[in-house]
């Protein structure tokens, strides 16, 4: 009975998850590189690349409170572009694998 179910479930989890999540990476060493580029390294406190890209993850989870001067202006356009393309854009196209591999089950 749940047999249909658990086959299901793999077949997300062996393809839809990890396509999702190369395609998340690409998106996330794209956005930490333009912000890491973006910021003024000495005020922001992103002093490599690593501090950039976590930054980013965490501003697709919202917990994020960058200190921006007025000129830092393209830092929050990359701030918002990100939350909306990852957020919106990303999470649609995970749904919508999802479900291409539920209607393949059934």
């Amino acid at each position: 009975e749940y047999g249909h179910f658990v086959l299901m479930l793999m077949q997300m989890l062996q393809h839809d998850i990890r396509k999702f999540f190369a395609i998340y990476a690409i998106f996330l060493f794209g956005f930490s590189h333009a912000l890491y580029i973006a910021s003024n390294r000495v005020n922001s406190g992103m002093t490599d690349f690593l501090a950039a890209m976590r930054v980013s993850f965490q501003a697709v989870l919202q917990e994020v409170e960058l200190e921006m001067e007025s000129s830092d202006i393209m830092v929050g356009i990359i701030g918002l572009a990100n939350f909306f393309l990852v957020s919106v854009v990303l999470i649609n196209l995970l749904i919508a694998m999802m479900s291409s591999t539920y209607d393949e089950i059934n």
